[in-house]
């Protein structure tokens, strides 16, 4: 292999890693009540993109560890917002059940929610 190759073959599956979508949540939601916003030193934005049947709801977990909610994503709708590295998104179902919550990047990321949890109606 020439060094072009090998380089190549090296970083394909990082490029893979970094574009790919996340399908489940950076953070257990069992870890939900100790989860806080902590400063706004890092600016970078995050994107929702709503793949399930269902409406998902956005809410950022503020600096007293209470959600704020920001948006109601019906099936297929996205939702774009300016955040900080340290701020916490929660994803819930209409009854209010944590399905994902998701920590921002350094470089704006785009999150597809496609779970659909069996923990009752929604």
């Amino acid at each position: 292999m020439t060094p072009v190759q090998i380089a190549a073959a090296c970083l394909f599956p990082i490029l893979v890693a970094v574009s790919v979508p996340a399908a489940a949540g950076d953070v257990s939601c069992n870890k939900q009540q100790s989860l806080r916003s902590k400063n706004s030193g890092t600016p970078t934005a995050i994107t929702f993109v709503n793949k399930t049947p269902a409406a998902r709801f956005v809410l950022w977990i503020d600096f007293n560890g209470s959600p704020q909610q920001y948006a109601i994503l019906g099936p297929g709708e996205r939702f774009n917002v300016s955040t900080f590295m340290t701020h916490p998104w929660l994803i819930t179902d209409g009854p209010g059940n944590c399905i994902d919550i998701f920590m921002p990047t350094k470089k704006a990321r785009t999150v597809n929610l496609t779970r659909n949890p069996s923990f009752g109606e929604e």
